[in-house]
């Protein structure tokens, strides 16, 4: 699995939890992060579902269907598709463990989506649960 990108700040700029302030220091702790991830198994049929079916929507003529088609593909090709996975660990220098993910995405157009509050929420449960505090409260008297 290549990650594409971390996209951590600009989805924690967008979410207004409690659990923010939590999964904020676990960001600048290293411990956690939501990337960007190459969608290898995508289908482009599957992406458009029924958006540019004329049987689903008759109101639009189909000419102008096959257009927006023919622009979503060349977006696609551009941008690419990926997941997103919201990534935690219980130390700075631990395994990354996957605790939330979505795949299908055009470019970043993940930021944004509404799905952003969900992976706060879950990697701060995550987070809250499975911490090593010794590990860590020892690493910061290493620090001082």
């Amino acid at each position: 699995m290549q990650i594409s990108k971390d996209i951590t700040a600009n989805v924690l700029a967008g979410v207004i939890t409690s659990d923010v302030k939590r999964v904020e220091a676990a960001r600048v702790l290293g411990m956690f992060r939501v990337v960007l991830v190459e969608d290898e198994t995508y289908s482009f049929e599957d992406l458009c579902g029924d958006m540019y079916n004329p049987e689903a929507n008759p109101d639009v003529d189909v000419t102008v269907l096959a257009r927006q088609k023919r622009a979503y593909r060349a977006r696609v090709n551009r941008d690419g598709v990926y997941g997103s996975l919201a990534q935690v660990r219980n130390t700075p220098t631990g395994l990354w463990v996957t605790v939330e993910s979505i795949w299908g995405f055009v470019g970043e157009d993940f930021i944004g989506s509404g799905y952003e509050s969900d992976f706060i929420e879950n990697a701060s449960e995550w987070l809250f649960t499975n911490l090593d505090l010794p590990k860590l409260q020892a690493a910061f008297k290493d620090l001082m």
